[in-house]
C-alpha cells in the first residue's frame, strides 16, 4: 500500500527513507518495511462507513432478537440503544469513536454513557433495546474481555432483568482476538 498523506503532510519516498534509517542493520529494515507496506490507514469517511455498516448490523441483531427499533414520534433519532466504549480511559480513542458513532447514525447525543453510568440510563430509559461498545482496534481481545468482565460484574442484573442485547463494535482487528472475545461472550450468553 502506497500512501499520499499522513495526517495532512504529504509522505514521499524520501520519508520513509528517513525513517528506516533509524532501524540500523538492513535485516530489520526490510522487516518495518514490510511492515509499513502492510499497514492500512483510515481515512474519516473510511471509519463513518464501517460505524454505518456496523449500525446495520446493530439494527439487524435487534430486530433478530424480536425488538422493536425505536426513534420518536415525528424525529429520525434513535432513543432504544446506549453507546459506550469498554475502556474506562476517557483519554483513549473509544469515547471518540462512541461519539462518532452516535452522530453517524442518528442516535440521540444523550444515549451516550461512560460505562460507570449506563445502569443509570436502562433504569431512565426503559425502551433499551441494547447496548453497544465501540472501539477501533482489538489486537489480542485481552484489554476487552477483561473490561467486559469488569463491567458485567455490575451491569449484569440490569441486562438480564430488562433483556438487554450487548454489541461490541470494532472498526478493525484481528480475527483471532474475535474469536476470543466471542468464546467469552458465550459464558454469558
Amino acid at each position: 500500500q502506497i500512501w499520499n498523506h499522513y495526517k495532512g503532510k504529504e509522505i514521499t519516498t524520501d520519508h520513509i527513507r528517513s525513517f528506516l534509517e533509524q532501524f540500523e542493520e538492513v535485516e530489520n529494515q526490510r522487516i518495518i518495511f514490510d511492515l509499513l507496506i502492510n499497514t492500512k490507514f483510515y481515512t474519516n469517511s473510511e471509519i463513518r462507513e464501517k460505524l454505518s455498516d456496523l449500525f446495520t448490523e446493530v439494527r439487524k441483531i435487534i430486530h433478530e432478537h424480536g425488538k422493536t427499533f425505536l426513534t420518536k414520534e415525528r424525529v429520525r433519532k434513535h432513543n432504544d440503544i446506549i453507546v459506550s466504549y469498554l475502556d474506562g480511559n476517557p483519554s483513549k480513542s473509544g469515547p471518540e469513536y462512541a461519539k462518532l458513532f452516535v452522530e453517524a447514525n442518528s442516535i440521540y447525543k444523550d444515549n451516550t454513557s461512560i460505562p460507570e453510568k449506563i445502569i443509570k440510563k436502562i433504569k431512565n430509559n426503559e425502551n433499551i433495546n441494547a447496548v453497544v461498545f465501540i472501539d477501533d482496534f482489538i489486537g489480542t481481545g485481552g484489554s476487552i474481555i477483561e473490561n467486559l468482565e469488569n463491567l458485567l460484574e455490575n451491569l449484569l442484573d440490569s441486562i438480564i432483568q430488562n433483556d438487554i442485547i450487548i454489541i461490541i463494535g470494532i472498526i478493525t482487528g484481528f480475527q483471532e482476538a474475535k474469536y476470543k472475545v466471542e468464546l467469552f461472550a458465550s459464558k454469558y450468553n
